[in-house]
Formats: structure tokens, sequence, C-alpha cells
């Protein structure tokens, strides 16, 4: 009776182990109304989220709209200057978020996301796509265009919530 104890508390613990070493190394994911994988969980160590709540249908309201899509434009090093790092210029690196479809937009406020995994200074803008070109809508914090991405953020893997500032992003020189 004893010996039957063993063997089945060592098959639970083989079981368990077993389960976790399966586990180990796989990233957490999201999952879409669909059950489709949509990628890493927000929260992850080494990458920033930027989340802004838009009006998709209204966005897809505009003439010839087709998509709206969430970028990151970086601008700037996170310190000021002289900054001890260095900044793609030509063209500016810009990180491409989440995009909507206007033929599938359902949503008065959907939250759209772009992932950044370098800190800095960036103009958050969704974009709406359309037939001749786009329109800007710039978004930020606190009222301000240019939206700081810290190293702490990245490292922690914040979400930064951004708002509609009203108007394009500015223009880079």
């Amino acid at each position: 009776m004893f010996a039957d104890k063993i063997v089945v508390s060592t098959k639970i613990l083989f079981v368990a182990t077993s389960m976790l070493i399966a586990s180990c190394g796989q990233v957490a994911s999201e999952t879409d109304s669909e059950g489709s994988e949509t990628g890493p969980l927000l929260g992850e160590p080494g990458i920033a989220v930027v989340e802004a709540t838009v009006d998709v249908l209204g966005a897809c309201g505009v003439q010839g709209a087709t998509q709206v899509s969430l970028r990151a434009t970086r601008i700037a090093c996170e310190q000021d200057p002289p900054p001890p790092c260095t900044v793609e210029v030509d063209p500016y690196k810009t990180i491409f978020g989440d995009l909507q479809e206007c033929a599938a937009a359902s949503e008065t406020a959907a939250k759209l996301r772009v992932k950044i995994d370098q800190p800095g200074r960036y103009l958050i803008d969704a974009r709406i796509i359309t037939a001749s070109g786009y329109v800007s809508a710039c978004h930020g914090q606190s009222g301000e265009a240019v939206t700081l991405v810290a190293s702490e953020a990245v490292e922690a893997g914040d979400t930064i919530v951004v708002d509609e500032l009203g108007a394009p992003c500015p223009e880079q020189q």
C-alpha cells in the first residue's frame, strides 16, 4: 500500500514537472475574438506599449478612407542634447502598430497599440489611409505632441496611454 502511494506521487510529480518544462520558454500571447493568436501580451519586459483610443468609425468616415493605423516615429533621444545616442533621420525610424480595416470597422473607441523596444521621444500618429494619401491625427500626453518613452518604461514593459491632440503631428525636417 505504501509503495502504491509512492508510485502515484511520483507519477503526479512527473506530470507536473513535464507540464512546467513544456511551458518554459514560451511567450504568453493574446488571442482575438476568433481565437487566433495575435502576439505577445502587453507588459512584456523590454517592450513598452503606447496605447491610443481611436474612433475608428469616425476615422473611417473620412472620404476614401480604407484603413486606420497607429504608428510611432522616433524623433529624438530620451535625454536632452547632447544625446549619447543616434537618431535615424533620413527617414526617421517609424514603428507600425495596430491596423484596422475600414471595411470591417465596428468600434467607436478601439484601442490601437504600437510596441516600442527603444527609448526615445516619439510622435504618435493615428493615420487614416485614403485613396489619395492619408490624414494624420497626432496623439500625446498632457497636450504635448512629443511622447517620451523612457528606458524604465521599456525595461518594465509599461503601457503609455496617449490622447488625441486634435491636429496632425508636426512635420520633421
